[in-house]
């Protein structure tokens, strides 16, 4: 039998396969699926960072409850960088010797008191956090920072023995009474941007104007995580953008509320001796 014009034409694209608008049609049908499924890939991949984070922040808070353990009680001690100069020192030994803008070194880390506790350097860094190192003249550097936690400021800090001083000092985990261990905070997530060494300040509740020293980070979907007394870690959603901040602004807004809520993790006043 003799094939028609229609039988020809029909087979004929069969063999040369898809028509040009069919071609087309497929290729935006996948880049409808693509832009459906990127963002929910990409917000899987953040979660995972912050489960991460979650994690390291945890094991730096059960290396403080283990330090506390094996020293009768007192808390490790978290003093700060008093001349931030090329060769940075604390006032004695600390948790986390430094500053951290300029440390692309882990052995800096294994000089602080925590590191026989665990010896994970990955553990002091969020995997979020893709700051690098600077040069003390500013110049960045590719090498990304060894450290993404600080301490809380009213934790074992010898300057807030100082005469004059109103800030609170827990040096021993039973200082820790209000608020409890539950919901004192121990580690948190500095800002990048402002972040020194491994001591984060801030004003107790009862300073007026409340003002920031040290700032939070805002990676995880605009919040930081943090750890607690007890061991246990959190994420925290914050009200408002961390950005802009300088030491000693004011907080207002959502900025206040966070503050606020910072404030309210940790203790009001001096323990008594």
């Amino acid at each position: 039998m003799k094939p028609t014009v229609e039988n020809r034409t029909a087979n004929s694209r069969v063999a040369g396969g898809f028509s040009l608008i069919e071609l087309l049609v497929v290729i935006a049908i996948i880049a409808v699926l693509a832009s459906l499924l990127l963002p929910a890939l990409s917000r899987s991949k953040e979660q995972g960072k912050r489960i991460s984070c979650l994690n390291n922040i945890r094991q730096l808070g059960l290396a403080w409850i283990l330090y506390a353990d094996d020293n009768d009680g007192r808390l490790t001690p978290n003093n700060w960088v008093y001349y931030v100069s090329e060769s940075p020192a604390t006032n004695g030994v600390s948790w986390a010797p430094g500053i951290t803008k300029w440390e692309s070194n882990p052995e800096l880390l294994k000089s602080g008191l925590l590191w026989r506790y665990n010896t994970e350097v990955r553990i002091y860094r969020c995997p979020s956090d893709r700051s690098t190192v600077e040069t003390t003249s500013g110049e960045k550097l590719p090498q990304l920072r060894t450290r993404s936690y600080n301490m809380n400021g009213h934790i074992n800090c010898d300057i807030n023995d100082r005469p004059g001083s109103d800030q609170p000092n827990l040096k021993y985990y039973s200082d820790i009474i209000s608020p409890p261990p539950s919901s004192q905070f121990v580690f948190i997530e500095p800002h990048e941007d402002t972040v020194l060494d491994g001591h984060f300040g801030m004003f107790g509740r009862a300073r007026t104007p409340a003002l920031w020293l040290d700032v939070p980070a805002d990676r995880h979907n605009q919040g930081a995580v943090l750890s607690f007394a007890d061991g246990h870690a959190e994420r925290w959603a914050w009200q408002a953008p961390k950005t802009g901040i300088r030491a000693g602004m004011e907080a207002t807004g959502g900025n206040l509320a966070d503050l606020k809520r910072m404030q309210m993790a940790t203790a009001v006043r001096k323990p008594p001796r």
